[in-house]
């Protein structure tokens, strides 16, 4: 169902663009789950009503909203999708008062259909503080003012042959290997110039030098850094991981002081291309917020919600 399901997807973030409420509405099961990983403050829904009207909380704060569906990957009845979300900040349904900016932030989407053709669920990857950054509402050393669009859509669906199996093996054992804080293991499934971006940093890692750098402080900074993958896939040269990341600091952060000791826990979304049996490009979809809110450096009741009545 790969060109099927490739096309639900699409109209249904279509329906999302031109804002079709009903339309959209249909896209999803009566008790679809929708949630927005390590959103801070949490959000996750448990019907396709409130689906719609979460999305809309959004949607709704950016009248000129558009999404690029950059990458679209798929294996059965799941996919994983990248866009890239632009507009100009005139509503006020985010919770925030309009400041006029414009955004293009990259979110990442990994979602499954039922038998009937409709999404059954969906975990969202984004980073809010790059959103918050580009509002002007909370300043990065590090977040991107702007995203640029990827070179050419992507769309592939997983063939399940030996070369997907061959690729999904190369990056659990990566995974697994970081996992049990052997950084050189890790790095064995880097291209030498591979390259690395961790989407709360708009600067990407080149190169196996950067990269050992930027994954042996995984290990460092943290006692008891543990790595699970909640789901993982293949489809031709990309694989799909899902990861839940924890530990507790061993130290101070360099300029936080009273952070030594905080435990931390990220869920991510991890989308590798291989070629040749290596990683060369690998995209790492996390929110730095929350791990800021984690240790202490940002204080979540900052936010307030966002008013379910402009979701509508």
């Amino acid at each position: 169902m790969g060109d099927e399901l490739i096309a639900a997807v699409d109209r249904c973030w279509k329906m999302l663009e031109s804002w079709d409420k009903d339309a959209y509405l249909e896209c999803y099961a009566q008790n679809a789950s929708v949630t927005y990983m390590d959103n801070v403050p949490p959000q996750k829904v448990n019907t396709r009503n409130d689906a719609v009207v979460q999305a809309g909380v959004f949607r709704n704060a950016f009248p000129d909203f558009k999404a690029e569906r950059s990458l679209v990957l798929t294996r059965g009845s799941k996919w994983a999708l990248v866009a890239r979300l632009s507009g100009t900040h005139k509503g006020a349904s985010l919770g925030l008062p309009p400041t006029g900016k414009p955004i293009s932030i990259l979110w990442g989407e990994i979602g499954e259909l039922g038998p009937d053709g409709r999404i059954t669920q969906t975990r969202n990857y984004m980073d809010q503080s790059t959103l918050l950054h580009q509002l002007g509402v909370l300043e990065s050393e590090t977040a991107t003012g702007s995203e640029k669009p990827w070179p050419d859509p992507i769309r592939t669906t997983a063939k399940d042959d030996d070369g997907e199996r061959a690729n999904l093996a190369v990056v659990r054992g990566g995974f697994e290997a970081l996992g049990k804080g052997d950084v050189a293991g890790a790095l064995a499934m880097y291209a030498p110039d591979a390259l690395y971006r961790y989407l709360p940093e708009g600067k990407p890692y080149r190169g196996v030098e950067e990269l050992k750098g930027r994954l042996g402080s995984y290990v460092e900074i943290s006692k008891g850094f543990t790595i699970t993958s909640r789901d993982a896939w293949a489809a031709g040269d990309w694989v799909v991981v899902e990861l839940t990341t924890s530990g507790t600091l061993s130290d101070d952060l360099s300029g936080a002081k009273g952070t030594k000791g905080k435990k931390w826990e990220a869920n991510t979304l991890e989308l590798l291309k291989l070629a040749g049996g290596k990683v060369k490009q690998h995209w790492s979809f996390a929110n730095g917020l929350k791990f800021a809110a984690d240790v202490g450096l940002f204080d979540p009741s900052l936010l307030t919600d966002a008013s379910s009545d402009e979701g509508q």
